[in-house]
C-alpha cells in the first residue's frame, strides 16, 4: 500500500489551482466538504490533513462504502417529555 499524499485545505486548493487556474475547488469549498464528513480527513493538532486520493475519488463521483463512523462525545438533544 502506497502511502498517501496528506496536504491541508489551503495545499490542496493551491494543488487543484495549479492543475487548472479556472477550477471551482477551492479552500472553502473542500473545507465545507470536509466538516460535513463527506471527505475523510485526519487531524492534526489544529491542522486537518487530507489525502489528494480521496479528493479525487470523491471529486469522480466515488462514495464511501465504509460505515460511518459512531460520533463519540458530542452533546446530542434528548426528547423532552412533559408527562410526570
Amino acid at each position: 500500500m502506497a502511502t498517501p499524499r496528506m496536504r491541508t485545505i489551503g495545499a490542496l486548493a493551491a494543488h487543484y489551482k495549479a492543475l487548472d487556474e479556472d477550477t471551482a475547488v477551492t479552500a472553502y469549498f473542500l473545507r465545507t466538504k470536509v466538516l460535513t464528513g463527506e471527505i475523510p480527513h485526519v487531524c492534526a493538532g489544529s491542522k486537518r490533513l487530507i489525502a489528494i486520493e480521496a479528493v479525487d475519488a470523491f471529486l469522480a463521483g466515488e462514495t464511501s462504502t465504509a460505515e460511518p463512523e459512531l460520533q463519540r462525545g458530542i452533546i446530542r438533544p434528548v426528547a423532552f417529555s412533559a408527562r410526570r
